[in-house]
């Protein structure tokens, strides 16, 4: 699915991928990318990644969602739900780490003196980052 070399990838649909959150940009692959820039047909796996930011309303000039369809999902997100309290949007709630002269162990010479608590899914939204 090569571009052609005199087609220039349309600016506004750069603007959205890039503001994609990370761990969505990071699941795209170069040919999805390429065909969502480039306004082509997009791939079920490119709208499966993106369902959660696509509305319903479709331009009939265009091979998939209009511009105006696809919009970050923390633009959404301020107009249907207020961040959660809790983790303030985040879905997780970090560990903490603690360092203690107390817990330092000599044993090998290796200085373990940190102890850390996992990180967790916020038990108020669930993981959604959000409030309903």
């Amino acid at each position: 699915m090569a571009a052609s070399p005199k087609k220039h990838p349309d600016p506004n649909r750069v603007a959205i991928l890039r503001a994609l959150p990370l761990e969505i940009k990071e699941q795209i692959t170069g040919k999805e990318a390429e065909a969502f820039m480039y306004n082509l047909e997009l791939p079920d796996s490119l709208l499966e990644k993106l369902k959660d930011y696509l509305t319903d309303d479709q331009s009939p000039d265009t091979a998939g969602p209009s511009i105006a369809t696809l919009m970050p999902k923390k633009e959404n997100q301020m107009s249907e739900h207020k961040p959660c309290p809790t983790c303030q949007g985040k879905k997780v709630i970090e560990g903490i780490c603690e360092v203690s002269s107390e817990w330092r162990g000599t044993e090998n010479g290796l200085a373990d003196d940190t102890q850390c608590t996992p990180d967790q899914t916020c038990p108020t939204c669930q993981g959604k980052g959000y409030e309903e």
